[in-house]
């Protein structure tokens, strides 16, 4: 890994955003997770890195970003990822980049810019911080107190019970800026938008409703944002929302959508009332069938079914094949050495015909047990796209396989849309859970350009997979029709 300076150097500056004047990039995290805080490790945090060319002519170099430990000679905790980028003068550019956190003690998320030949042009630091706990939910307000509003509306709103309930277990936030990929707002639970749809580009519209279809809530409030009169753009979420009464909530892929007519009306404070605010299934009751079997209509339980009946395996000798080979040996064994070599007058050859037999049919057995086994490289994707017949916006998960026929170091390059991770926000907590080592979902060093790459090794005759989330809008909407039902 391309890291330095030692974790002396990153003391100076961890508690710095910004690069030094003297550098010829600026670097800054403009941009952490859910207003600086990160969810899972299973999930990409966002990460939004602003760049400044300094010089009067163009620079090209490799954005590093990553998650060391000073406590571990500021070595990576998780993936390094790699951006090729090249600025001309004065030029200024923001990169949207995804990182697995993992929040170990003393952690530090480290951004430098280095040229071609390793230099360092310029970094920033900023401490990981904690994990967020608790229910979130996170606001795109119009103005600060439109937020402030909406915070003591749901606090405030209810019994004394439960107020005090919210209190102690609802964290809002309000949020500064919308993110341009659904995967960014996956630490909140709730979502609510009440912000004018006009300063929203078409890649963060989309965002809000690939965070929906991953199994996000999301809460719009009508009247704030301004998209009723007609024009070019058309109604954000209008099939959903001309389908839906005011109030209602109803399920779009693994979440659920909701529209409130404004801040002071009784929907409102209605919808926020109860403690739990979601009115999904339970954490709790989740995360216990998490730990149970996979229910095959998910993304990730589809995509490994589909893995196991389509995808490549390798094949090695059961354990009914391994005990008729033992018993074959020794019945063979038994016949040559105490019966032929008895009758022949010369058991004293049992000393070269034990290990001989032995070896010829240990030769035997590798040469049956590898028969299946493949001799080429193989590279297997099975993908799955979920949408309803209002959208055309499809959330995709992917799982590959990549296998090897020899110890090798391969090199998976897959389109650069692609984040790694699973194809929805996962039920799951994942406290605990120590996300390090060389498995498939955390690798050394990812290259995110018009492409993404990695590589990593693999043993003879294995394989390893990977999973990848996306989303792709389509030509139309798909209809499921029932064959023999009765029509209406």
């Amino acid at each position: 890994m391309r890291l330095r300076p030692p974790a002396l150097f990153l003391l100076l500056f961890a508690s710095s955003t910004t690069s030094f004047a003297a550098d010829a990039v600026s670097v800054k995290i403009s941009h952490f997770g859910l207003e600086g805080n990160y969810a899972s490790p299973a999930e990409p945090t966002w990460v939004e890195v602003t760049v400044h060319n300094n010089t009067d002519h163009s620079r090209e170099f490799s954005l590093i970003v990553s998650e060391v430990n000073l406590e571990n000679d500021a070595r990576p905790v998780s993936e390094v990822v790699d951006v090729p980028a090249e600025l001309d003068a004065s030029e200024t550019r923001v990169f949207d980049v995804p990182l697995h956190i993992v929040g170990q003690d003393h952690a530090v998320l480290y951004v430098q810019a280095l040229d071609i030949e390793g230099h360092l042009m310029g970094r920033a630091g900023l401490p990981v911080g904690q994990k967020i706990t608790g229910q979130v939910i996170a606001m795109l307000c119009a103005t600060p107190e439109l937020c402030r509003a909406i915070r003591q509306s749901i606090l405030l709103s209810g019994s004394a019970e439960e107020q005090t309930r919210k209190s102690s277990s609802l964290r809002l936030i309000q949020l500064t800026k919308p993110a341009p990929t659904g995967w960014a707002y996956s630490p909140a639970d709730v979502l609510l938008l009440a912000e004018p749809m006009t300063q929203f580009s078409a890649a963060q519209r989309d965002a809000l409703e690939i965070y929906l279809h991953r199994g996000g809530s999301l809460v719009l409030v009508d009247d704030q944002l301004a998209d009723s009169s007609p024009g070019e753009q058309a109604r954000f979420l209008d099939a959903y929302r001309s389908g839906t009464t005011e109030g209602k909530a109803l399920n779009v892929g693994d979440g659920e959508f909701v529209h409130l007519k404004s801040v002071s009306s009784s929907s409102f404070s209605n919808h926020f009332r109860a403690p739990g605010v979601i009115t999904r299934t339970p954490e709790e009751v989740r995360e216990l069938i998490g730990r149970m079997a996979g229910v095959a209509g998910e993304p990730d339980q589809l995509n490994y079914w589909l893995m196991r009946r389509l995808g490549t395996k390798f094949r090695f000798p059961s354990f009914f094949e391994l005990l008729c080979w033992v018993i074959g040996y020794l019945v063979l064994a038994a016949v040559l050495n105490f019966i032929l070599l008895r009758r022949v007058g010369r058991p004293e050859l049992g000393w070269v015909t034990m290990p001989v037999l032995a070896v010829l049919f240990s030769l035997l057995l590798y040469a049956v047990g590898a028969r299946n086994h493949p001799s080429n490289f193989g590279v297997d994707e099975m993908t799955v796209c979920r949408l309803d017949s209002r959208s055309p916006l499809a959330v995709t998960s992917s799982r590959v396989r990549i296998s090897a026929p020899v110890r090798s170091v391969v090199n998976p390059v897959l389109p650069g849309n692609v984040v790694l991770g699973p194809g929805r926000r996962s039920p799951m907590s994942f406290e605990g859970v120590q996300f390090s080592g060389r498995g498939p979902q955390s690798l050394g060093e990812v290259h995110l350009n018009t492409k993404w790459e990695t590589s990593f090794p693999l043993r003879r005759w294995s394989f390893s997979d990977l999973e990848f989330e996306g989303q792709r809008r389509l030509a139309g909407t798909v209809v499921g029709e029932q064959t023999g039902a009765p029509s209406q």
